[in-house]
């Protein structure tokens, strides 16, 4: 009988931990690499750094210019975009958030030479239109401006934006 219940007590343990485990903590950064005229540029070379940690990842677009680069932390990031016969692309400005999925348009290299370059700023869409996905960000400063009894951490869903 004890090792029934424990047994029940232990599963129903696992159990309610799957639920946190499904929160999802990283976002995504893709897109389509272009030239000016709107044809597909394939194996480009597409690099991504994080402004705050300097950590650079690197990619290669398929044949229709495709490039993807998956659990990302939440931050500040830079693209860089280049092949040979076109100019460098630098992209700043790119603000990912806990969740987000980061599509972006217009990625479209000029011609000229590699140690040419091109800067643009970013301005990430602000509505999530990749997924249904809904994430938020609590900062410490809410956490301390709670004002209930005790101070429950639980109730910093309320300081979220409706769903």
């Amino acid at each position: 009988m004890i090792l029934r219940i424990w047994v029940l007590s232990l599963l129903s343990c696992t159990f309610a931990m799957l639920p946190s485990m499904a929160q999802i903590m990283t976002g995504s950064i893709g897109g389509t690499i272009t030239e000016q005229s709107g044809s597909v540029v394939g194996d480009a070379s597409v690099g991504l750094v994080q402004v705050s940690t300097g950590i650079t990842r690197h990619s290669t677009t398929d044949s229709a210019g495709n490039f993807l680069f998956g659990g990302l932390d939440g931050g500040e990031y830079m693209l860089t975009a280049s092949k040979p016969g076109f100019k460098t692309l630098e992209q700043k400005g790119i603000i990912l958030s806990t969740g987000d999925r980061i599509s972006l348009e217009h990625v479209a290299l000029e011609l000229g030479t590699v140690s040419d370059t091109v800067s643009v700023t970013a301005d990430a869409a602000s509505v999530q239109t990749a997924s249904s996905d809904r994430s938020d960000v609590i900062t410490g400063k809410q956490i301390e401006n709670i004002l209930v009894q005790g101070r429950k951490l639980t109730w910093c869903n309320f300081c979220r934006a409706s769903i």
